[in-house]
């Protein structure tokens, strides 16, 4: 009985890891120039990073979104802080798996 127990609680917990490594959390992206936007534009703009396959064609699209903000925020009188290219970069995940 003590052994099955055991046996049950290892697969338990293999499966609780299998879950976190297969479904890591997502992280999400602050858009700059968000309070710039429509609810629509910034769907879209999350839409073409989704579709970007690479990560330099996430960064071509980012970087021309960026100049867009912030053309617009100069049209406003306003500035965009790309608080992205400011942060350094993100630490790697130390989860146990």
């Amino acid at each position: 009985m003590m052994l099955l127990r055991i046996v049950l609680v290892g697969m338990a917990c293999s499966m609780a890891d299998a879950a976190v490594a297969a479904d890591p959390i997502p992280r999400r992206e602050i858009i700059p120039g968000a309070t710039l936007m429509t609810h629509a534009e910034r769907a879209q703009y999350r839409e073409r990073m989704q579709a970007a396959r690479t990560p330099e064609e996430r960064a071509r699209t980012r970087s021309r979104h960026v100049a867009d903000m912030q053309a617009r925020a100069r049209a406003r009188g306003l500035a965009v802080v790309d608080h992205a290219a400011e942060a350094p970069p993100p630490a790697p995940d130390r989860r146990k798996r």
